[in-house]
């Protein structure tokens, strides 16, 4: 397709004139000026004066002839258009920056996280049954399920033409998505059969750690689950096809994201009396024990990518779509940390590493890499309060084919012999396996366009 240079008197065929009429015209006013423009080219610059006066004589079919749209610039689809006259509404006219600054109101997939705190609600349940998975009264209080939670973010974007055709330009891109937490606070005075569940690898049974038994134990838990999303690219924004009111732009550049998950768990506990050890010694009445656990997980995705922007307005109304497909590598980042405290009356504290679902076998940093895909969709309308400025809303979408969470490392078979060194026959669970998932966004957006 091609287009006549900035500033040549053409007007899109549904506005009135058709162009054999046109070019009868611009023929007849080029004669009626072309002996003042002599004229003027033999004096040299004139004096800025007789400007005013001059304007007042141009014809007056000529501003009509020149004059683009009404305030909404039907036949043009922004600044830089070249199939505008020279002195088009300001709307057609170029601008060099563009942009839009928006506000997204998001859910996200969240993350499956096992079964983490459990309860009895019958309170003659068997100490030996109580808070274990797979009998028939006990209660999940935290996990086994999806943590959706709907997120803020912000989202701007903004670039620059490098020539005044509005043909080729680099724009930068930044979104940030508010950290979301997911909180658990339960004691034994509100819960009295109170436990954190566990696979027993000793004996290869479901288990549980008590933290709260009617006469026996009293004590707490707390569980902090928070996620956070930063994203970046910078891209090349290269027209494609252009008409009146419309235009298709490619773009290819860079990618950056990082998901961020931390998962930690506390508890502690009180012996209310005194607990025989089998092949151990006793321990005494007001005895304490604490234990945490915690997973950091980073996916940092560095990536490159493609995509198209196609544009269309019709009078102050405008629409974008946009999207985009990243192609890269996913680098995933573990770290583990546990540690357990133990009290007695009259007796030094000890402290071991290792909580429940951190062990020895799992404690420490861990890394692994993976290739992934990252599309990207948003549609958004627009209505344009003035020639620079739009209102827009739309929506938007998101997606990783691979991630890592906090819930896809934790190991829930656990064998606690490992806090009392390594023993031969100990083994190493809970580990660590990089079982990847797919992690996605979406929502809508509420935003406004600049371009100045």
């Amino acid at each position: 397709m091609q287009y006549e240079p900035k500033g040549t008197l053409r007007r899109c065929p549904h506005r009135g004139l058709n162009w054999n009429t046109r070019q009868m015209m611009a023929l007849v006013v080029g004669l009626l000026l072309l002996p003042a423009v002599a004229e003027s080219a033999a004096r040299g610059p004139r004096a800025s004066g007789t400007r005013e006066a001059d304007a007042s004589a141009m014809p007056a079919s000529l501003e009509v002839e020149e004059a683009c749209d009404s305030f909404g610039c039907t036949s043009c689809v922004g600044p830089g258009d070249v199939t505008c006259a020279d002195n088009c509404d300001p709307c057609c006219r170029f601008t060099s920056v563009w942009g839009n600054i928006e506000y997204l109101l998001l859910w996200d997939r969240g993350q499956d996280l096992p079964p983490l705190v459990t309860t009895n609600d019958d309170l003659n349940t068997l100490r030996e049954n109580a808070g274990v998975l797979g009998n028939a009264n006990t209660r999940t209080l935290f996990g086994d399920e999806g943590m959706d939670d709907n997120r803020h973010a912000g989202r701007v974007t903004f670039g620059m033409w490098w020539d005044q055709a509005a043909t080729v330009g680099i724009g930068f891109g930044y979104l940030g998505v508010g950290k979301s937490t997911v909180n658990l606070d339960a004691n034994s005075s509100e819960f009295p059969i109170l436990a954190r569940p566990f696979f027993n690898a000793i004996d290869s049974s479901e288990d549980a750690l008590l933290l709260g038994f009617p006469n026996a134990f009293s004590g707490d838990v707390s569980i902090r689950s928070t996620s956070e999303l930063n994203a970046a690219e910078v891209f090349k924004r290269q027209c494609c096809f252009r008409g009146c009111n419309y235009r298709v732009d490619i773009l290819v550049g860079y990618r950056y994201a990082q998901l961020q998950d931390s998962l930690r768990i506390e508890d502690s506990f009180e012996f209310l009396v005194q607990q025989n050890v089998p092949g151990g010694t006793p321990i005494p009445a007001g005895s304490t024990v604490q234990n945490f656990d915690q997973f950091d997980v980073d996916n940092t995705y560095h990536a490159g990518q493609l995509g198209a922007w196609a544009q269309k307005r019709n009078g102050n109304f405008s629409l974008d779509l946009i999207g985009k497909v990243a192609f890269g590598q996913m680098n995933f980042d573990v770290s583990t940390q546990g540690q357990t405290t133990s009290t007695q009356p009259n007796v030094a504290a000890v402290t071991v590493p290792g909580g429940l679902l951190v062990q020895q076998s799992n404690l420490g940093n861990f890394k692994d890499h993976a290739f992934a895909v990252m599309p990207e969709a948003s549609a958004n309308l627009g209505y344009q309060l003035s020639p620079f400025i739009d209102l827009t809303v739309g929506y938007t979408f998101l997606y990783w084919n691979r991630v890592v969470r906090p819930g896809d490392v934790v190991d829930r078979v656990v064998d606690l012999r490992q806090q009392g060194g390594n023993l031969p026959d100990v083994q190493a669970r809970p580990e660590i396996a990089f079982r990847d998932t797919g992690y996605w966004l979406q929502g809508m957006t509420f935003g406004v366009n600049f371009r100045f």
